[in-house]
């Protein structure tokens, strides 16, 4: 039996969480989802424990950051390497794609409009052709 890809949704907004995990769950995967946390260190913790192959992560977490996740992902090995699409509802894309432009981790940058973007990244990250 094979076992699926476990994808982790990080965002503290109910709607967009139900509906990105409406959307993917023709996919055959395993969704986490981590919607309340304290901090960033909590959701290090909750990614040690979960351990994804993959990360959708929102910039603007309420009492958390998503640049500051990125930044502690870095320093740890086991998760260091964790795919990640940046999600956010905001209209800065371009400088936080430029702020991270350089992480090998980082799959992309998208709307939480663009569903179907994200919906394609992630197709893409599972069929083994991203790079």
């Amino acid at each position: 039996m094979e076992n699926k890809r476990k994808i982790m949704i990080i965002d503290d907004n109910l709607d967009f969480v139900n509906m990105i995990t409406e959307y993917l769950s023709e996919l055959d995967v395993n969704i986490y989802k981590l919607m309340n946390f304290e901090d960033e260190n909590d959701i290090i913790k909750k990614i040690e424990e979960f351990i994804p192959d993959f990360i959708l992560l929102d910039i603007n977490l309420g009492n958390a950051s998503g640049l500051k996740v990125i930044e502690n992902l870095k320093r740890n090995a086991l998760i260091s390497k964790i795919p990640i699409i940046i999600i956010t509802a905001s209209d800065y894309n371009d400088i936080v794609a430029s702020m991270l432009r350089g992480e090998k981790n980082i799959f992309g940058f998208c709307s939480k409009l663009e569903i179907d973007v994200i919906k394609n990244k992630l197709q893409k990250y599972l069929r083994g052709s991203y790079g």
